[in-house]
C-alpha cells in the first residue's frame, strides 16, 4: 500500500521497502520444496562486505542459497551467499552506472534470483532476473510508461513472476505479473505486489476495503488463472492488514495495524491466517509491535520480528511462530538446540524461512561493534518439533 506522494519519494519507497508498518515481502521468500535435513542444527553469520546496511531478503528451499543486498555509498548492490556462506556481488542486470540491484525472491533450487537493478537514473532501478546456470543477469519487460519496479517474488519453479512498477503519468503504483522470465507483463488492478504462493497461482495485492468492515484495508488473495479475489480477515480492533507470504490460497502471514492516536505510534501486531481468518499472535518480551515475514511451504513455521524496527539496534528480537508452539524468541530456541550464538549477538529478526521451516536467515547485532552494523545470519537444520 503505497501513501507517499511525489514520483521521487514513491521510487525511493520501492527501492528500501521497509518492513515495519504496511510490510512490503520479498524478503519472506521461501522457495520451497526440501533438500536433505542436516544432521545437526548451525548457526551462522554470514560474511558481509564494508557496506553501511546488509540485508538477507530471500533462500533456496533448503537454505543453502541466500541472496540479499548492500548498501555502499548509496548504491545498492545485489548480493548472494552459497551453502559455505561465501558471498558473491552479482553483476548488474543493466550496465547503467548509477543503476542499484537488490535480490528478493529465490526460486526452490536456487539458481533464480529475481528483483531489481537499476536503469541509469538514481533511485529508478527496474525488474531483474538473475539465472546462475549461466550466469546472466537481464532486466525483465516493463509496460509502456513504466518509470521504476522491482520484482518482488517469484514460484518454486523459477517460472512465474510478480512485482510493482510505477506508471507514467501520474506515478501511479501498480502490480504486474510475468507469466514467463520471456513475457511481456500484466498489469494488474492492486496498487502493490507482496507475494506469490510456492506454486505461482496465487498473489497477495493491495488493497481492498475488509469484507462488512468500513474503513479497513486488507490485502486481497487473488487466484491468477481466474482473477477471483478474496480479503484477508481483519482482526477487531485493527484498521489495516498486509500480507507478507502465502503458502496457498488459505494460509498466510504478516500484520495488522492499528492506527495510533495523537502523539502515539501506530501498533501493528504479526499475525497468522488459516482460511484467511485472522489470528493475532501474543506480544513477544513486552513488545506492543511486531510482523511476521515468512512462512514455510506447509504453513506450520512463521518467522518475524517483535519491536518496531528491525534495523535499529536494540529495537526487536527476532521471533518464530509454529502450530505446535506459538510465538517464541528466536535466541530462546536456538540456546534450547544447542547453537546459542555469542552472548554478544542480539538477534533483531527473521526476515526467510525456508520451504520445509528448518532453514531461516535474518538480521542481527554484535554489542561490542560500537557502529551498531546489521550482520546477515543464517540457520539450517533446526526442526523446532524437536527442540525441547
Amino acid at each position: 500500500m503505497n501513501t507517499t506522494t511525489g514520483a521521487r519519494l514513491r521510487i525511493s519507497a520501492l527501492v528500501a521497502r521497509p518492513l515495519l508498518g504496511l510490510l512490503l515481502s520479498g524478503c519472506g521468500a521461501d522457495n520451497r520444496a526440501a533438500g536433505p535435513p542436516l544432521a545437526e542444527p548451525v548457526f551462522e553469520i554470514l560474511s558481509a562486505p564494508d557496506q553501511t546496511m546488509v540485508r538477507t531478503r530471500s533462500l533456496s528451499a533448503d537454505g543453502s542459497v541466500v541472496g540479499g543486498s548492500g548498501l555502499n555509498d548509496t548504491i545498492s548492490r545485489a548480493l548472494l551467499w552459497d551453502t559455505t556462506g561465501a558471498l558473491r556481488v552479482l553483476a548488474p542486470a543493466s550496465a547503467a552506472p548509477f543503476g542499484g540491484s537488490t535480490v528478493q525472491a529465490i526460486s526452490a533450487d536456487g539458481k533464480v534470483l529475481a528483483g531489481a537493478s537499476g536503469n541509469g537514473i538514481i533511485d529508478a532501478p527496474q525488474p531483474a532476473i538473475w539465472r546462475l546456470e549461466d550466469d546472466s543477469a537481464r532486466l525483465l519487460a516493463s509496460p509502456p510508461g513504466a518509470i521504476a519496479g522491482h520484482a518482488t517474488d517469484v514460484s518454486a519453479d523459477g517460472t512465474v513472476l510478480l512485482g510493482t512498477m510505477l506508471l507514467e503519468p501520474t506515478a501511479t503504483a501498480r502490480a504486474v505479473l510475468w507469466r514467463t522470465p520471456e513475457a511481456q507483463p500484466e498489469i494488474l488492478e492492486f496498487d502493490d505486489a507482496h507475494a506469490l504462493s510456492p506454486d505461482g497461482q496465487t498473489a497477495a495485492l493491495c488493497c481492498l476495503p475488509a469484507t462488512g468492515l468500513q474503513g479497513q484495508v486488507t490485502d486481497a488473495v487473488v487466484d491468477l488463472r481466474n482473477g477471483a479475489s478474496r480479503s484477508a480477515g481483519v482482526p477487531t480492533g485493527f484498521d489495516v492488514c498486509t500480507l507478507s507470504a502465502l503458502a496457498d490460497t488459505d494460509r498466510a502471514v504478516g500484520t495488522c495495524m492499528r492506527r495510533g492516536v495523537a502523539g502515539t505510534e501506530p501498533e501493528s501486531v504479526p499475525v497468522v491466517w488459516n482460511a484467511l481468518v485472522p489470528e493475532v499472535i501474543t506480544a513477544i518480551s513486552g513488545q506492543k509491535s511486531g510482523v511476521l515475514t515468512s512462512l514455510s511451504a506447509d504453513g506450520q513455521v512463521a518467522g518475524g520480528y517483535s519491536g518496531f524496527d528491525p534495523f535499529a539496534f536494540e529495537d526487536a528480537h527476532a521471533i518464530v511462530w509454529s502450530e505446535s508452539r506459538g510465538a517464541v524468541r528466536l535466541a530462546d530456541v536456538l540456546s534450547q538446540a544447542g547453537i546459542a550464538p555469542a552472548a554478544s549477538f542480539q538477534l533483531n529478526a527473521v526476515l526467510g524461512v525456508s520451504a520445509d521451516g528448518q532453514a531461516l536467515i535474518g538480521v542481527a547485532f554484535d554489542r561490542r561493534d560500537p557502529e551498531h552494523r546489521p550482520l546477515p545470519f543464517r540457520v539450517r537444520g533446526l526442526r523446532l518439533e524437536e527442540v525441547p
